[in-house]
C-alpha cells in the first residue's frame, strides 16, 4: 500500500505535460516531454501517468483514472498496453457552463379544477373490509391482553370470594348468638297480645281518641276548651 502511495505522489509531483497555451499549441511539447520521462518510471507509474484529458483548451490530467493501463510482463520495463474508457466525471466544472439570464416571468394564477363528486364504488365491499378488520383488531387486541384480562378477572373473583365469606361468617355469628327459648318465648307474647284497633265504628280516628272511646263506652266527651 505504501508503494502505491508513493508511486501515485511521485508521479503526480512530476511535470508531465507543460502548461497548454491558447488553442492547445503546445500540445505536441507536451507529449514529448511525457515520452522522454517515461524511461525514468515504472510500469505501474506509467500506467498512472497515462491519462491526457483535454477539454476546451484546458488540459486535465488524471493519476487516478488513466485513459489506458500497461500490464506487467516478464520483461522489464515492456508491457501490454490496455485502453480503458473514459468515463465523464459525475461533477463538471461550474466555469464550464455559463447560465442565460432571462427576464422575469409575470406569475400566472392557475385556477383549481372543478368540484367533482367522486363516486364510490363497491360501498358494501368497504363495510365488509371495515368488519373484518375490526375483527382481525380485536382477535389481535385479545391475544396481545390475554395476561392482562386474565389477571382482571382473577382479581374480580377473588374479590366476590371475600365477600361471600364475610357475608357467611355473619350468618354463623348470628346462629351463635341465637336463643330458642327467647325465640319462642317472644313468638306466644306476640300470639296471645290484641292488637290495638286503628278505626273505631268505620272511622279512622287518632289513636288516643279510639282508646277513649273504648273506655267510656262509645260516649265521648270532647275536653272542653281552656278559658
Amino acid at each position: 500500500m505504501s508503494f502505491i502511495y508513493s508511486s501515485i505522489k511521485r508521479v503526480c509531483k512530476l511535470p508531465i505535460l507543460p502548461q497548454v497555451l491558447k488553442n492547445g499549441k503546445n500540445l505536441e511539447a507536451g507529449n514529448s516531454i511525457f515520452a522522454a520521462q517515461r524511461k525514468y518510471l515504472s510500469p505501474f507509474e506509467e500506467s498512472l501517468a497515462a491519462a491526457q484529458v483535454y477539454k476546451e483548451n484546458k488540459l486535465l490530467v488524471s493519476c487516478l483514472q488513466p485513459s489506458s493501463i500497461i500490464m506487467p510482463t516478464i520483461e522489464r520495463n515492456k508491457g501490454i498496453e490496455i485502453t480503458v474508457p473514459f468515463k465523464k466525471p459525475l461533477i463538471e466544472e461550474p466555469f464550464l457552463e455559463i447560465l442565460e439570464k432571462f427576464d422575469p416571468v409575470t406569475p400566472i394564477i392557475i385556477e383549481e379544477p372543478p368540484s367533482m363528486v367522486i363516486k364510490k364504488e363497491a360501498a358494501r365491499l368497504i363495510t365488509i373490509r371495515r368488519i373484518k378488520m375490526n375483527k382481525h383488531k380485536l382477535r389481535k387486541l385479545r391475544k396481545r391482553m390475554r395476561f392482562v384480562y386474565r389477571k382482571r378477572n382473577q382479581k374480580r373473583e377473588y374479590q366476590k370470594e371475600k365477600l361471600f365469606q364475610a357475608s357467611q361468617m355473619d350468618k354463623i355469628r348470628e346462629a351463635h348468638a341465637f336463643n330458642a327459648v327467647a325465640y319462642v318465648d317472644d313468638i306466644l307474647k306476640r300470639a296471645k297480645e290484641k292488637p290495638f284497633p286503628r278505626t273505631y265504628k268505620g272511622k279512622r280516628l287518632p289513636k288516643e281518641v279510639i282508646r277513649i272511646l273504648i273506655e267510656n263506652d262509645g260516649k265521648y266527651i270532647p275536653p272542653k276548651p281552656s278559658s
